[in-house]
Parts: structure tokens; sequence; C-alpha cells
């Protein structure tokens, strides 16, 4: 991104690496809308659901949703649960999550163990594939983005 268009590490991290939406950061609304329409959308109607058979699809929309509100953050499924309306069970909600790491959307960290059983009982750490899905549902523009972290980064 540096050498296609100029940008600095802090602008790519907040609008990610998707080339298409590059030229349209200058715009932050536009910026949005794309992002939003072309690629999460688009990913998620048919990407994940004409390719598998999903029963809820809202409910995959909300748990990307939910994803990208508390990424960085371990949540235990039953959190999940509370939540998201019509979630079935544990079951349905690792599955939809799967699908979403296939889509490379979010994904859901496993705590590391030793043992497989203790790897599949732990709460996920929940992760965006891409920081511009998470820039594009947080509603924040760079600069404020940058405002509310920079008692961190100093």
């Amino acid at each position: 991104m540096r050498a296609a268009f100029g940008w600095t590490l802090d602008r790519f991290l907040f609008y990610g690496g998707y080339p298409g939406a590059a030229p349209l950061t200058t715009e932050p609304e536009r910026w949005v809308r794309y992002v939003k329409d072309a690629l999460i959308e688009t990913t998620i109607s048919r990407d994940v659901l004409l390719m598998t058979r999903v029963d809820k699809p809202a409910l995959l929309r909300r748990l990307f949703e939910l994803g990208c509100a508390y990424w960085g953050q371990v949540l235990s499924y039953q959190k999940m649960l509370g939540q998201l309306q019509d979630a079935d069970n544990i079951t349905t909600l690792s599955h939809y999550l799967d699908l979403l790491a296939g889509a490379g959307m979010v994904t859901g960290l496993q705590k590391f163990a030793g043992g497989k059983a203790q790897q599949r009982g732990s709460s996920p750490k929940l992760q965006v594939f891409n920081t511009a899905l998470l820039a594009a549902q947080s509603g924040l523009t760079m600069e404020q983005a940058q405002a509310d972290a920079a008692p961190w980064g100093e």
C-alpha cells in the first residue's frame, strides 16, 4: 500500500489493505459505504450464504458485527449467546464463526494448550482479519481512532 498509494503505517492500519477501497479514503462516508456494501455484504451474501447452508443468515451477520465490536477480546460463547437474539446454541455460533473465518472476515482464536480438549473448551479471542472491516463497522474516522489511541501510543 505504501508503494501503490503512498500510505503511512497508520493509514494502512486504519483503512486495511483493500486496493479497491484505497482511492475512496479521502471521502470517509463513501469509503465506509464501499467497504460495507462491496466487501462485507458481498462476502457474506455470496461467499458464505450461497456456498454453505446457513439457517439463520441474520444471526451470521450479527455474529460478524459482534466480532468487530469485541475484536481482540476473549468472549465466551455463553456471553455471545446472551448478546445475540435467535442464537440457538454454542455449536451453531461456533459453526458460523468458522464460516466467517473461512471467508476471511472474523475468527475466534482458541487458547493455546497442549491438549485438544482444553483448546476446544476455551473461550475464543475474536480477531478481525482486516482492519478495514473493523473501521467501517466502528463509525469512527481515522482522526477519532488516533485520538482514542493517543494515550496508549505515547
